[in-house]
């Protein structure tokens, strides 16, 4: 929730969050970051141990499963973060 918050006072380029949380998991983060106007062409990078499953399209733009290298994980948010 404390990420939604933060993400409408100040959008930022990429969103990477992890699918389990205590509060409000990563599919639902990902559903309401889609239904917000102002958020919905961020993309999303899912960095979780668990693979995650959603009914219907997925709602995020990449995943990795933990553990990930580094350089993979460097190589991807350069990807969704051009200069």
């Amino acid at each position: 929730m404390e990420a939604l918050d933060h993400a409408l006072r100040q959008p930022p380029d990429l969103i990477i969050t992890d699918w389990m949380m205590p509060l409000m998991g990563g599919g639902e983060l990902c559903r309401q970051i889609r239904a917000h106007p102002a958020l919905a062409h961020i993309p999303i990078l899912v960095h979780t141990a668990m693979p995650p499953s959603s009914p219907g399209p997925a709602q995020w733009d990449d995943c990795l499963i933990k553990p990930v290298p580094a350089a993979l994980l460097l190589a991807t948010v350069k990807r969704w973060c051009p200069p």
